[in-house]
């Protein structure tokens, strides 16, 4: 079942690759998108201060969590 579970959330992460989404930012630069997908800043030092809600673009997928950037 846990293998299942995986499987399902790594099809989930590559399926949201290349897309826009609205993350709210927990701390270093670390926090979740609308439908709850672990995302991490690709470089935090240009991220935003915990609690904000930031539009950014996933680029990668790096263990079990969405990698990318703040976009405009």
């Amino acid at each position: 079942l846990r293998a299942a579970g995986e499987r399902a959330l790594a099809r989930h992460l590559e399926r949201q690759l290349g897309r826009r989404s609205q993350v709210l930012l927990e701390r270093g630069g670390s926090g979740r998108t609308e439908s709850f997908a672990p995302f991490r800043m690709a470089d935090p030092q240009r991220s935003a201060p915990p609690g904000s809600i930031v539009t950014a673009l996933a680029e990668r997928v790096e263990a079990g969590s969405l990698v990318g950037r703040l976009t405009a």
